[in-house]
């Protein structure tokens, strides 16, 4: 494919995304600061990008016609929404020093990263079964004929958007769709350090994540990894968002966005239980107090799980393929083949929990992957357990760690990593916190 269609494809893929996402967050008319609009918009978009396109190929409709008349109708759907919109509050400023440092540090990265997206696509897990699954759809035109397999069965939400994507520009448009979620997840956490009024804390914080090693070569690859960390990212932040406003509007959307999760990975489900320090709000607030986080992702996560292939699920006879299968015996996957992929993942390359410190951040060979050396500052953190947000960030570091006892891999690990650098800038707030009770404050 030509340089222009691939990267048209990428590009028209997020523009679908956050057309769908300001329609949404349009029509729900929330407070929202610009940038944080516009980033959290793309993500919960994607959500709804994801199911359109899954209910698209169940009908047998996945073609690029349809999905280009789709992105049509996104496009007019966003224009006519732009008349519910709520006026946006003030965001906190940043120094022009520092904004014109970031502005030059992400640029420079991103001729390395777009370039590398753009290459042919040489992994192994993305050749195997990410995009060999999208390209079988393609060729189907939807879920049709699907082959048997272990992989096939798990969980698909993200590579509906590469189907959308592969459409057009095949292999490396999906790839370029897995990069954009690495520049949602940077400006997610740029914003919400100056929501939380630690601006320059956002900016380090983000720029160390987005120049990572493990980000950037998981991100420039048909991987899940690096989405599903920004989509778990996103639904902490609107988590954050209904604590400070008791909007029950903003708690069905981080719902719907922990369901998301789920559907792009099974240890995404663990966002689901983000709500267990955010469900209840604190008495003195004067908005009403609405239903707590589990409740809430009950209502609205069925939703995303249609994007987990279920088509394939209702054949075989394993809600939960390709795991559980004692619990739900079926002739394609045998027990004995899932322990042994268990035991392959847990034990990988022989590392332990002891040696991985080391291996995260200076070695990575056996990782298959490496944060950098900065990260051995990463117990500083335990310095803000003294402050309510240093807790809830790293109530939700330590819970999504969790999945590491599972795989063993550094890019496991990028689920939780967005909580890990704020300690280093929390003490330079350069601003005050936006204030989340009132919504005078806008333009």
């Amino acid at each position: 494919m030509s340089p222009i269609t691939i990267l048209s494809a990428g590009y028209l893929t997020v523009a679908v995304s956050l057309s769908f996402g300001l329609m949404l967050v349009n029509a729900l008319r929330l407070h929202l600061h610009r940038l944080e609009k516009l980033v959290l918009a793309f993500i919960v978009g994607s959500a709804v990008l994801s199911n359109v396109v899954f209910l698209t190929a169940a009908l047998g409709e996945a073609r690029k016609s349809v999905f280009l008349l789709i992105g049509a109708l996104s496009f007019v759907g966003c224009i006519l929404s732009r008349r519910f919109a709520a006026p946006p509050l003030r965001e906190n400023p940043l120094p022009m020093d520092w904004k014109l440092l970031y502005v030059a540090l992400v640029a420079g990265f991103s001729w390395y990263y777009v370039s590398n997206a753009m290459a042919p696509e040489m992994s192994a897990d993305a050749i195997y079964y990410h995009l060999a699954e999208v390209a079988h759809y393609n060729r189907a035109h939807g879920f049709s004929g699907t082959r048997p397999g272990f992989y096939s069965t798990l969980p698909q939400g993200l590579e509906m958007l590469f189907l959308f994507a592969f459409s057009v520009g095949r292999h490396s448009a999906a790839a370029l769709v897995h990069l954009a979620f690495l520049y949602a997840l940077t400006f997610a956490m740029l914003c919400y350090g100056r929501r939380q009024g630690m601006p320059l804390a956002g900016l380090s914080g983000s720029l160390l994540m987005f120049a990572a090693p493990v980000f950037g070569v998981t991100s420039v690859i048909a991987y899940v990894d690096t989405g599903l960390a920004c989509v778990v990212f996103a639904a902490f932040y609107l988590l954050r968002i209904w604590a400070d406003t008791s909007d029950r509007r903003v708690l069905a959307l981080a719902g719907f966005t922990a369901g998301f999760a789920f559907a792009v990975k099974y240890t995404g489900g663990l966002a689901l239980l983000l709500g267990a320090r955010h469900d209840r709000v604190p008495a003195e607030r004067a908005a009403p107090q609405g239903p707590g986080m589990l409740r809430g992702v009950l209502i609205v996560c069925c939703d995303s799980y249609d994007s987990v292939a279920g088509e394939e699920r209702g054949h075989r006879g394993n809600p939960v393929a390709p795991f559980f299968n004692t619990v739900f015996p079926n002739p394609y996957i045998t027990v004995e083949l899932e322990n042994e992929w268990r035991q392959g993942q847990s034990h990988m390359n022989g590392l332990t929990l002891r040696e991985m410190p080391l291996e995260l951040t200076i070695k990575g060979y056996r990782a298959q992957g490496l944060f950098g050396w900065v990260f051995l500052l990463a117990p500083v953190a335990l310095l803000t357990l003294k402050k309510t947000e240093g807790r809830y960030l790293l109530f939700a570091s330590v819970l999504l760690a969790v999945a590491i006892l599972g795989n063993k891999g550094a890019r496991f690990l990028c689920r939780p990593s967005p909580s890990w650098p704020w300690p280093w800038g929390s003490r330079f707030r350069g601003c005050p916190r936006s204030p989340p009770r009132s919504w005078s404050h806008t333009r």
